[in-house]
Formats: structure tokens, C-alpha cells, sequence
């Protein structure tokens, strides 16, 4: 019986040699696996060492010891949280220099140009500032916000305070009339409605007649800076647009017509059209909206 002689162990003598890794190649990624970290820090490109890892008969080659190594303390810094699962390559480098482990320069050099330390001073200062400028402006928007607020609630009061006494008034005259008209016989308020139609006909000539040149420049002014207000803030009057007037003496028509007043949009829009080139001239008038 031939005798036969048992095989040695493949001590791993045969093991093919690893193509170096392509760190101009590696050192752009935005990340690594744990696999990847340790192969780039043998110097080795990742995916072929890692398959070269796991046949069996290269298990005793120094590379695939030292790389098996390198590969436990990866996954031991994953598990205890001081490597992510995903390692940015700066961070990757980092934790090898700080355990003194295998790094090649290249590869450090080339990490530190594409994945460069933030300057963290330099950042914070620059935040600082710029947060800074940002409260400072909306600082003075809230200021001016508030006096805008203060001006056009000023003018508002003012035209409420005076529209409410108008419409008090007319509410008294209107219940006046009412009680006139019902002691009168039907023949007497007829009589009586042809008189005051009468009596509004020469009211119209005479204020036909009269020009606003005649009358005081402050009164005259008052009552330009209440129908513009008016106009403003009831009617949705902007005396910037252009037949902006239109809308507003339409929608101010109405409101006279609702309380008994009778006059024309015409006759509105080109008192709308004077007080509002009247306020320009003196200032009074600003593109607030």
C-alpha cells in the first residue's frame, strides 16, 4: 500500500497581490463602509481585498491579518458610536491618526483637499454678523411698520370719529322727516318734496358757483385729507394706480346712495382726482401700502 502524505495548510504564500487603491478615485467619496476604511488605510482597493478576505487559503497572508484587524476595530468603533455607519472620510482619517493606525500620506493629503476641516471661527463669526445685520434691519422694518401703523390709524379714527357724527346726523334729520311727513296731508308733502327739490336745484348752482379758492386753505385741505382717507380705507382707493379713482367713486356712490345721498360717481372721481394731486403737492400723500 503506497503510503500518502497529508497536505500542509496553505500557509497563503500564494496569495495574489491586492492592486493598490485609487485614492484620487476613493478620496472624493462622500462616505465609506467599514470594509472600504480598512482596505484604503492598507492602501489596498476595497472590493478586492475584501473578496481576497474571504477564501479560505489566504487567511494566514499578512495583508488579509492585518486587514481582518484593521476591519474588527471598525466595527468595534461602530457599535461603541465613535464611527458612524456611513464614515466621512475626514472623520475616517481622523480616527486612524488618533489610534495610531496604518494611513497612507497620499491618502491623508488628498482627503484634506477634498474634504477640508471647517473653520469653525471663522464660520461663527461670520454667522454672528450676519444674524447681527438681520435683527438690525428687522429692527428698523418693525419701527417703521409701527409708525406707518400709528400714521394711517391716526387718519382712520380721524374719518371714523367724523362719518359716525355724519351718519348721526342724518339719521336724526331722516327721523325728523318722517315725523313731518306723517302729520302733513299727502297734497302738503308732495308740495313739500317739490320745495326742498327746489331748494337742493339752487343749492347745486350755488355750489357750482363757488370754488374751492374761496374757501378757507385748511378747511379746504381737511376735506381733501377725508375723502382721500375715505377713499383709502373704505373704498380701496390707491391713489398710485392708475383708474384707481373709478372703482373708488363707484364703491363711494354706493355708500351715499345707501344713506340718502344723492351724488354722481363723475362728480366723486373728479373730487377724488383734486384732493389727491392737492396732497401730493403739499407731502401729505406717501406710498404706504
Amino acid at each position: 500500500m503506497a503510503e500518502t502524505t497529508r497536505p500542509e495548510k496553505n500557509s497563503g504564500n500564494d496569495f495574489q497581490e491586492v492592486p493598490n487603491a485609487h485614492y484620487p478615485f476613493w478620496s472624493r467619496h462622500p462616505f465609506f463602509l467599514n470594509y472600504e476604511l480598512a482596505a484604503l488605510a492598507l492602501g489596498k482597493e476595497p472590493e478586492t481585498l475584501r473578496r481576497a478576505a474571504l477564501k479560505p487559503e489566504y487567511q494566514l497572508h499578512p495583508v488579509i491579518v492585518e486587514y481582518s484587524f484593521l476591519l474588527k476595530l471598525v466595527d468595534r468603533a461602530q457599535l461603541c458610536g465613535d464611527l458612524p455607519e456611513m464614515i466621512s472620510p475626514d472623520k475616517g482619517v481622523e480616527w486612524l491618526d488618533r489610534f495610531e493606525l496604518p494611513c497612507s500620506n497620499d491618502f491623508r493629503g488628498l482627503v484634506a483637499r477634498y474634504h477640508p476641516a471647517p473653520n469653525w471661527p471663522k464660520f461663527s463669526e461670520e454667522m454672528f454678523t450676519l444674524a447681527f445685520e438681520k435683527a438690525r434691519h428687522v429692527t428698523e422694518l418693525q419701527a417703521e411698520l409701527k409708525r406707518l401703523q400709528e400714521e394711517k390709524t391716526g387718519d382712520i379714527e380721524e374719518f371714523k370719529a367724523w362719518a359716525t357724527d355724519a351718519l348721526q346726523l342724518i339719521k336724526e334729520q331722516e327721523l325728523e322727516i318722517d315725523q313731518l311727513c306723517e302729520k302733513l296731508t299727502e297734497s302738503e308733502a308732495e308740495e313739500l318734496k317739490a320745495e326742498a327739490a327746489d331748494a337742493a336745484n339752487d343749492n347745486q348752482e350755488i355750489g357750482a358757483l363757488l370754488s374751492l379758492a374761496d374757501l378757507d386753505p385748511r378747511a379746504v385741505l381737511s376735506f381733501q385729507k377725508l375723502i382721500v382717507g375715505a377713499a383709502m380705507s373704505s373704498c380701496e382707493y390707491n391713489p398710485f394706480e392708475a383708474g384707481s379713482e373709478k372703482r373708488a367713486a363707484r364703491k363711494l356712490e354706493g355708500l351715499l346712495d345707501e344713506a340718502g345721498i344723492s351724488l354722481t360717481s363723475k362728480t366723486i372721481e373728479k373730487i377724488l382726482k383734486d384732493a389727491t394731486v392737492r396732497l401730493h403737492e403739499v407731502g401729505l400723500l406717501r406710498n404706504w401700502k
